[in-house]
C-alpha cells in the first residue's frame, strides 16, 4: 500500500482482510434474501466450530471433572439474575448510545 500517500510505510494489510470485505460486500449487493441465507449459513458454520471445539475439548481426557462440581453455584436462579443484568446492562448502553446520536450539542 506504498502507492497511496495518506498511508504510512509502517501499515501493512492483511490480504484475507481484503478478501473477506469483498466476499461481504458482494453478498450485500446480491440482495437482502441472499444476505441473509449468507447470515444463517455463517452463523451455522460458526455454532457447528464451537461445537467441535467443545466436544474435542470434552472427549480429549484433559478435563477433570473435580473443577467442574460446583458449576452452578448459586443454582439456575443465579444464571437467570446474571443473564438479566448482563441483557438490561447492554440495553442501558444501546439506549444512551443512540440518545447521544440526537443531541445536538452534547
Amino acid at each position: 500500500l506504498s502507492w497511496l500517500p495518506f498511508i504510512p510505510e509502517s501499515y501493512s494489510c492483511s490480504p484475507l482482510s481484503i478478501v473477506i470485505v469483498v466476499i461481504c460486500t458482494a453478498v450485500l449487493v446480491t440482495g437482502a434474501k441472499e444476505s441473509s441465507r449468507f447470515n444463517n449459513a455463517m452463523t451455522a458454520l460458526n455454532l457447528a466450530m464451537l461445537g467441535f471445539v467443545v466436544f474435542a475439548g470434552l472427549g480429549s481426557g484433559t478435563v477433570e471433572s473435580d473443577n467442574l462440581v460446583p458449576f452452578f453455584p448459586h443454582g439456575f436462579d443465579g444464571v437467570l439474575r446474571g443473564s438479566g443484568m448482563v441483557f438490561f446492562a447492554f440495553i442501558g448502553f444501546d439506549m444512551v448510545a443512540c440518545l447521544s446520536e440526537e443531541v445536538i450539542s452534547p
